[in-house]
């Protein structure tokens, strides 16, 4: 769990999580046991690398990119094939700096929609309209996050993945 917090930054940091998807064996990972690990790793990613692209259609690939959205907006796709990558492109992502960017243009249409074949992993996007105090903030975070008090439908504590909190002054 990351609590990132200018007063502690250190010379040692996280840069951002990349997640690796095979495009050619996508459906089949999807109806395996994995399937749930599977989802969780694209939920987590900062980048998501479509490998095999070179073997798939246009409209095969639009298919598994849309499912990777459904699960996580934020993160950045980029095609490989045989994983050959620029190594930039996966350095320097800066994806838990206290300074980064979160482009929230690219949130779900309604609060609880997306998800990827499993209904347990959601993107979920809460605004604010108004100006909240940070200790209640705070509060309801350690509710959610630490104490497992704020509970789902099924009056389940929330498994929250990964969490990004964005202020516009």
């Amino acid at each position: 769990m990351f609590w990132l917090d200018d007063a502690i930054e250190s010379d040692l940091f996280i840069d951002g999580i990349v997640t690796v998807v095979d495009l050619n064996n996508y459906d089949k990972q999807l109806g395996e046991d994995t399937s749930e690990l599977l989802s969780k790793q694209i939920a987590l990613a900062d980048l998501v690398l479509l490998n095999k692209v070179d073997l798939k259609n246009d409209s095969e690939r639009a298919i598994v990119e849309g499912h990777i959205r459904e699960t996580n907006r934020q993160a950045k796709l980029h095609s490989t094939q045989h994983c050959k990558i620029d190594v930039s492109v996966i350095l320097d992502l800066r994806a838990f700096d206290a300074h980064g960017h979160l482009d929230f243009a690219k949130k779900p249409s309604s609060p609880f929609a997306g998800h990827l074949h499993l209904p347990t992993i959601k993107t979920v996007t809460i605004e604010l309209e108004q100006d909240i105090e940070q200790e209640a903030l705070e509060r309801w975070l350690q509710a959610l996050l630490w104490d497992k008090t704020v509970k789902n439908s099924k009056e389940e504590p929330m498994e929250i993945l990964r969490l990004k909190v964005g202020r516009f002054v």
